[in-house]
């Protein structure tokens, strides 16, 4: 594993163990940004670090029991003084539904470590929603519905407002 993806590792055990149990410090969490650190969260809204600052204050302890699991940690791109890195980050909790995201992260090489620079995080759809999306659809209007869906997810769909592909 290269120091970047290591870097993913590392920071996310780090708030796992700040919101699950309070542990660790918020100066030394902090430490891993760079100070013009953005990100975009997984309902769009836009971070500075002062508000991922107050984010990692505000959860301290605040999610008992919390686990993050990676997968599929990968280097987009690397060069000199940095990389382009994705993954898949699982949040467990107890008493609260699984959630999953996609993100992509901008990590810079900044006097011999390995900072976060931007951070971009997608709500995964995993694919026994897409199943009932595409249930529910062919209920409304068929198969063709389901098919139109299929071909492009992010296209309209008659009923809802939306239309068929081959209506342009």
């Amino acid at each position: 594993m290269n120091s970047y993806l290591q870097e993913v590792v590392d920071l996310h055990q780090l708030i796992e163990a700040r919101f699950a149990r309070g542990e660790g410090s918020l100066e030394a969490m902090m430490e891993h940004f760079v100070p013009s650190f953005s990100m975009v969260s997984p309902a769009g809204l836009q971070f500075g670090l002062q508000d991922v600052e107050q984010l990692f204050e505000r959860n301290t302890g605040s999610q008992p029991g919390l686990s993050i699991e990676l997968r599929d940690l990968k280097t987009l791109h690397q060069w000199a003084d940095g990389a382009m890195v994705s993954y898949r980050e699982i949040h467990r909790a107890e008493g609260k539904d699984e959630t999953v995201r996609v993100s992509t992260a901008l990590l810079v090489l900044e006097a011999g470590r390995v900072k976060w620079r931007h951070l971009h995080e997608t709500w995964a759809v995993e694919c026994s929603r897409w199943l009932a999306i595409f249930a529910f659809l062919k209920g409304l209007g068929g198969s063709r519905m389901v098919a139109a869906a299929w071909s492009n997810p992010l296209r309209p769909v008659n009923r809802m407002g939306w239309v068929y592909p081959d209506n342009g």
